[in-house]
């Protein structure tokens, strides 16, 4: 009821925001118009850093200085944005958010390494119908997992359904953003009420976009930007000035991509450093890093158990990062990562009868968050 209002409210009080059309067009941009989400961002202790704009807000593509840069310029609402696979049943879009710094509470920062980090990047993938133009389903980053949502609380894939997808206007779904952290997850009915107690702002997408930094109120047009400058320096140099740091094998002819974004941060702590989505990595599953970017299909047939082709039509990673061919990434997918945060999986039968207690209550659980939020 409360996201009804404020929609009301915006379109009495802005330029009403890009309509959807009738029909899906093939072309890309219309495409990331028509379903880019509604972010309703929540505004902590730290305002100026939970603005969603644009990396090289500065001009420049270093991200050392963006935090300290970032009380000096403006902070136009930027979302980046790309149609990352095309299949034969199905679009692949992604839509990834870029905030300056991500901070925590003062006592946490003061005892944890890990607890706040120039930059940050978060954002969603969603699979769309090519025949209905229908939002089958959605995956969120939220800080070091995935986070499902669907129109079903059923799953019949390796991942259960976190939570119910809210759709504004048919096809923009109403994606949740913590401050502070950033973590990204689809707005459920709970979080209405939430909404009247604490600050809150309001991006939607519109012809233009509006400084973020500068509006007292709580909506914000944004636009949706190229992906490109990220995918153009994923491969380096990497120097001083360079977007991207540690350069990493993903397993592709040695070719070396950077695996973290660049900023200040204490120690290594690398399972809180900020990261480009081919470095987003569940922590409950042993996918190799880049699966969920580089063969989204492979990903969301796994984690939704959706059936769907994974035989693409158009990868934008196959032309502009890896240069292979759709064979040689069927194959690469079948790796397992053998890093994992959460530790290697025990095995036997009380291990594996425990596994199985433990994900029928976690099932149950998120069954209960789905209907009642």
């Amino acid at each position: 009821m409360l996201i009804r209002i404020i929609y009301c409210t915006w379109l009495l009080v802005s330029l009403c925001p890009i309509a959807a059309s009738a029909r899906m067009g093939s072309d890309h941009e219309e495409l990331l118009k028509k379903y880019a989400p509604v972010w309703v961002q929540s505004v902590g202790r730290s305002p100026l850093y939970d603005v969603i704009t644009r990396f090289d807000f500065d001009g420049n593509i270093d991200g050392r200085d963006n935090a300290a840069n970032s009380s000096k310029l403006p902070l136009t609402a930027n979302v980046y944005g790309e149609v990352v696979a095309e299949t034969t049943d199905s679009y692949y879009l992604f839509y990834g958010i870029y905030h300056a710094r991500d901070y925590d509470k003062p006592l946490r920062e003061w005892f944890f390494n890990g607890a706040a980090h120039d930059n940050d990047f978060e954002g969603a993938m969603l699979n769309v119908a090519k025949g209905t133009g229908k939002i089958r389903a959605i995956e969120t980053w939220f800080h070091n997992i995935f986070m499902q949502c669907a129109h079903s609380p059923v799953s019949r894939g390796e991942q259960s359904i976190d939570a119910r997808m809210n759709v504004e206007d048919g096809t923009h779904p109403i994606l949740y953003v913590q401050h502070g952290g950033h973590g990204v997850r689809c707005f459920q009915k709970a979080d209405e009420a939430k909404m009247l107690e604490e600050t809150y702002r309001i991006y939607r997408v519109a012809a233009h976009a509006d400084n973020a930094a500068a509006i007292e109120g709580p909506f914000i047009r944004y636009t949706i930007i190229s992906f490109d400058v990220f995918l153009k320096n994923a491969t380096g140099p990497f120097d001083k000035n360079s977007m991207f740091t540690d350069p990493f094998d993903f397993g592709f002819k040695n070719k070396l991509i950077g695996k973290y974004i660049s900023g200040e941060f204490k120690n290594d702590t690398s399972w809180a450093r900020p990261k480009p989505p081919w470095s987003w990595a569940d922590k409950r599953d042993d996918l190799r890093y880049g699966s969920w970017y580089f063969h989204p299909a492979y990903v969301f047939n796994k984690h939704f158990g959706l059936g769907l082709s994974e035989r693409y039509v158009g990868n934008s990673s196959f032309k502009t990062l890896l240069a292979i061919k759709q064979k040689d990434m069927d194959e690469w997918v079948m790796g397992k990562r053998e890093e994992n945060f959460m530790g290697k999986k025990g095995d036997g039968i009380f291990y594996n009868a425990l596994a199985d207690l433990n994900n029928w209550f976690y099932r149950l659980t998120e069954l209960l968050f789905f209907y009642f939020g």
